[in-house]
């Protein structure tokens, strides 16, 4: 199977592309930075493995991109906003967590190809008790609102 896989510089990202590759999958793994992100320089050499540095929010990298790798799943990992310290401004957040995931999905059509989409719990509502999809969704903060809008509208933060 051949994944496209984006945010792979991430913490969540790289243990995808770590497994899809002990896995025996195609990876063309998608990051903001120009060069190879520390958590994925392992995997520089391996012949089933690719980096390459695009914006997910913009349609024609994230086309171009899925075009020439042709994957049969995208699997959306990319965020921005979610650690204090990430310069990205409220703007930038929405922006990348939004418009990054429509244009994943519109990627995804364009190629055929199956969407899986990694989320997070800052979409529900706080709770002492595990939760699952069908748990309120009540965002917190800007992260959890701008996954929220991009999943589900009409949804509102406190």
């Amino acid at each position: 199977m051949r994944l496209l896989i984006t945010g792979a510089g991430g913490f969540v990202g790289a243990r995808v592309v770590r497994r899809a590759l002990d896995e025996g999958h195609a990876v063309l793994a998608v990051g903001r930075t120009a060069a190879v992100p520390l958590r994925l320089a392992p995997f520089s050499t391996q012949p089933s493995f690719a980096y390459q540095s695009v914006d997910v929010a913009t349609h024609d990298q994230l086309r171009v991109c899925a075009a020439a790798f042709s994957p049969d799943v995208i699997v959306h990992a990319a965020v921005v906003g979610i650690l204090r310290r990430d310069p990205a401004g409220p703007h930038e957040a929405l922006r990348m967590n939004v418009l990054g995931a429509a244009e994943v999905a519109r990627t995804a059509l364009e190629a055929g190809a199956s969407v899986v989409w990694i989320g997070s719990s800052f979409e529900y509502a706080p709770s002492d008790a595990p939760i699952d999809e069908s748990h309120p969704t009540e965002p917190e903060s800007l992260y959890g609102l701008a996954n929220t809008r991009a999943g589900r509208p009409g949804v509102r933060a406190h």
